[in-house]
């Protein structure tokens, strides 16, 4: 038996995966939330997934441009912080939080 999985499948249970453990995103460790390895993790999952080639739905392109607009400022702001270890985990949690837009735009719901 041979097992067939669609792609857009896989993108709609990693979609349900972001949401569904975002209660995590409260549980700290000592290397930072769950939630945060979390998303590396789908996130990774993510891009095995589409081999590599992210394809945005048409209606979501500004969205994206935007999102990784913000994440730039956020990096850039990280050079200019007092506290550059705090700035630093809020710039990661930008970067962490365009990656998770980067898969819902890919989602295309069935609306």
């Amino acid at each position: 038996m041979i097992l067939t999985i669609d792609r857009s499948q896989i993108i709609k249970w990693l979609v349900f995966c972001f949401i569904i453990c975002l209660p995590l995103s409260w549980a700290a460790f000592g290397f930072g939330s769950f939630y945060r390895m979390l998303t590396i993790v789908l996130f990774l999952v993510f891009l095995l997934t589409i081999k590599g080639k992210i394809t945005i739905q048409k209606d979501n392109q500004s969205l994206i441009l935007l999102w990784c607009l913000l994440s730039v400022y956020a990096l850039i702001t990280v050079l200019f912080a007092d506290k550059f270890n705090r700035s630093l985990t809020e710039a990661l949690g930008m970067l962490l939080l365009c990656a998770t837009v980067l898969v819902f735009a890919a989602y295309k719901s069935e609306n």
